[in-house]
């Protein structure tokens, strides 16, 4: 009986996520961030309160190393629903990559 209250459970998530955000999803599971970006964009469009796709896209914006996009995406995620945690460590993911990188381009700048 559990199982079947599990399933559905799962079954009702899958169908109130938005079908340009399971697209993305996929996309995103298949390292495909740019067409993922697209379709968060398509389904941020839609519902602009839509907290996890603000998350998700930054997400992906870190993984093509646009850290500045993914803490704004982050943020507003933060700022739609405070206790979504996953904001929280996409964004210090970002924040921590940020700084790495900037370190490495000034050493590099010096040593060049």
């Amino acid at each position: 009986m559990s199982r079947l209250i599990c399933l559905l459970l799962s079954l009702l998530f899958l169908l109130s996520c938005s079908p340009d955000k399971r697209r993305g999803d996929a996309k995103y599971k298949l390292k495909d961030y740019a067409g993922a970006i697209k379709d968060y964009d398509k389904a941020i469009e839609n519902d602009p309160a839509d907290a996890k796709a603000f998350c998700l896209r930054g997400a992906a914006k870190q993984r093509l190393n646009d850290y500045d996009g993914a803490i704004i995406d982050c943020s507003k995620a933060i700022q739609i629903d405070p206790d979504l945690a996953e904001a929280y460590c996409e964004r210090l993911r970002a924040l921590l990559f940020s700084v790495k990188n900037k370190k490495n381009a000034s050493y590099q700048t010096k040593n060049s």
